[in-house]
Order: structure tokens, then sequence, then C-alpha cells
């Protein structure tokens, strides 16, 4: 595929056709056909009020001949917002990492990674990350004491505090054979907490429970720690925690205020490569039920805190028009039409226009690095299973 930058920043995308009938394929143009559809997003989707309008704008065309046939819109060369790795926790209101105790477990110390105890050397109890014993992904954290005194321990560092700043600190967790007082702190490098800088949470209960606190950061602004402990004698099964700052939602408001300000046209999601692995179903809903999954493309983790719901409202919030990369390779063509159902519904159950949305068919399937990696006719095929679904949305 070529595409020739013109003087107004747009793009022509190139496309190719050969055989006799529409949609058939030669072998000679496979590679061709394959990179100009992923660039230009043949599963593009039109509902709504847009419909005509995006139509028009949009159009495709497979010819022999390499004649130019049209202009894609400006938007489809917007930037990704990528579900993997970091990205997603920096979006969020929650200062800690890895709240939902997502593996692998530490084997020295039997934690979750950005977690360590307190003493190291862990003496008169032990922790065990546990698959299966969860309620959001498919570990929860154990921390078991087994001394007659003193306490048990888990801390992160590094957690960015400002003076001044009151967070509400929320637990999902369930005791163990008696009920458990938990005392989370937030200290300055190693030193104690202050009587603001901690609170405490009664877990009575041996099913999944929500409890909160409210904490003050200490005096002076910068890293902190934050600890969780139990008494002696006790065992506390931890699902997830999050410290967020009083009165902020899930999403942090200043990530909002600085999408106001861009002026971004779109921003497709979830991503590129990582699509293929996403499943959507995940990302909506009450945030403390979403997994934290396995990546296999990047080898990082895939965070749902920011979902389709969190996305659509990112959207309506600053006007940008919903551009969806579709995954073709773990789901299917019914997974792909739920999910414009399911945006379609957003905006008409919240009384909204409902956008042209922008929904593209995979993405780099021509390479051999992706995991959806196909042929030209095998594209061609899967375009067909795929589309029809989506429009009908």
């Amino acid at each position: 595929m070529k595409n020739t930058k013109q003087p107004n920043a747009r793009h022509q995308n190139r496309l190719f056709r050969g055989g006799q009938e529409p949609g058939m394929i030669t072998k000679k143009k496979t590679r061709t056909v394959v990179t100009a559809l992923l660039f230009c997003g043949l599963a593009l989707n039109s509902f709504g009020q847009g419909q005509d309008k995006v139509e028009k704008q949009f159009e495709v065309s497979i010819s022999p001949n390499g004649a130019t046939y049209g202009i894609a819109s400006d938007k489809l060369l917007s930037s990704n917002l990528e579900v993997y790795g970091d990205q997603i926790p920096s979006m969020l209101s929650n200062r800690l990492r890895n709240s939902k105790f997502s593996g692998p477990e530490n084997p020295q110390t039997g934690l979750a990674p950005e977690w360590d105890p307190v003493p190291s050397w862990m003496n008169g109890f032990s922790c065990k990350l546990v698959p299966g014993e969860y309620m959001s992904g498919r570990e929860a954290q154990s921390i078991r004491s087994f001394s007659a005194k003193g306490k048990a321990t888990i801390s992160q560092h590094g957690v960015e505090v400002r003076e001044g700043e009151e967070f509400e600190v929320e637990m999902w967790a369930r005791a163990r054979h008696e009920p458990v007082t938990v005392t989370v702190s937030l200290a300055l490098d190693d030193k104690k907490p202050t009587q603001f800088s901690q609170g405490k949470m009664v877990f009575d209960m041996a099913h999944w429970v929500k409890r909160t606190v409210r904490i003050k950061a200490p005096h002076k602004g910068g890293t902190a720690f934050f600890n969780i402990s139990i008494p002696a004698g006790t065992n506390l099964i931890i699902d997830q925690v999050h410290m967020r700052p009083v009165g902020e939602p899930n999403v942090s408001p200043a990530l909002m205020d600085v999408f106001k300000d861009i002026n971004c046209p779109t921003l497709r999601f979830p991503g590129g490569c990582v699509s293929t692995t996403y499943h959507w179903e995940h990302g909506i809903g009450p945030v403390h039920l979403r997994p934290i999954c396995d990546d296999p493309v990047f080898k990082y983790k895939i965070n749902y805190d920011f979902g389709t719901d969190e996305y659509l409202e990112l959207c309506v919030a600053t006007g940008m028009t919903p551009f969806i990369t579709l995954n073709t390779t773990t789901a299917t063509p019914d997974d792909a039409a739920a999910w414009a159902a399911y945006i379609r519904n957003y905006y008409v159950s919240r009384q909204l226009p409902v956008p042209a949305a922008y929904f593209a068919y995979g993405n780099e399937n021509g390479s051999p690095h992706s995991l959806g990696h196909m042929t030209g006719e095998m594209y061609a095929a899967s375009l067909r299973a795929f589309v029809p679904g989506v429009r009908k949305a």
C-alpha cells in the first residue's frame, strides 16, 4: 500500500481488486490488499445520525490499475489508547500499583509484584498468592500471622502523595478462622505514620466484603510507603485494595481535563496489537469485578479497570468519535456484533445522539508477528464473517 501525504495533511489509501467477482483477491495482490485494508479499516461501521455522511466520506473500491479511489477521514490517523502495561493504571485516580494482586508470586516472599514484606525476613508470618481464590481475577493475596505477638505487614513503596491530600482506602477482603482488624497507613521513608495517616478496618466475614477508611497524607508530600498490617495469630485474604483521593471517581479527573484541552478528534481503543486478545466484556460493569489478564503479545498485563464504559464516558465528555479495534483473533463475529450493539445502547440508554463510530477490523493481520496473521484470502473471508453483524448493530 502506498500512502502519499497531501498538502492538506490527508493520506490517500490505495486498494486493489483482482478476479471477476467483487471482493475476489488474486494471490499477486494479497499482501497489498491486506496492508491496505488494515490501515483503511474496511470494517468501518456507520450507525446513528451520521451514517450517510460517513459513508460518503469513506468508500472502498479495489481495482487492478492502482488508481486512487477516495480519501479516508483524517480522524483515522489519530493516536492509540493501548490498554497494556502501565497505560491504564496511569489514567486512574488510584495511587497504588497492582491493586488486584496479579501474579506471578515472588517465590521467596509469596507476595504479588509491587508488594514487599516488613520486615524482609518475615519473622512470624507468611504470605501466599493463591490461584483460584479470587473475586475479581484469578489470584488472591493471603497474609497469615502465626506468632503469639507482633504483627504481619506488607508494604508498597514509592506511592505518590501531596501535602494536605486525604485518601479513601477501599479494600475487598475476607477473614479466615476469626475476625481481623486491619491497619492501613502512609509513612514517609521508614518513619512511623502519624495519627491521621493511618486507619483501621474490621473484616469479620468469611466471604468477600468491602471496607473503607480515610487517611491523610503525611505532613510533607513526596513518595510514601503504604502499609497493610494484621495482628498476631490472624489470617487475611485480600482480593484488592485501592487508595484514591477523597471524592475522585475511578478515572482521574485531571486526565479528563487534559483531554478536553487537547481537542483530540478520536482515540483508537483498545489499541493495536493488544486488541487481538482484548475481551470487551471484562471492561464493563462494576470495576471491582473486572479481572487483570495476561497479554501474550507484549508480555505485560491487560488492565480492564478502564474499559468500554470509561472509554465511552471519555468520548461523550470530550466530543471524541469512538474508534474501536475489534478483536478478530481470540473472539468471534458474535462478540464483535455484541460489542457494537453495546456501544450503540450506551448512547441510546442515556438519551444521547448516537455517533457514527469507527470499527477497525483487526490490527496488522498481514504481518507475521501478529497473533492473527492470515493470508489475503483469509482476511477477505473474515471480513464477510465479521462486518455484517457490526453493521447490523
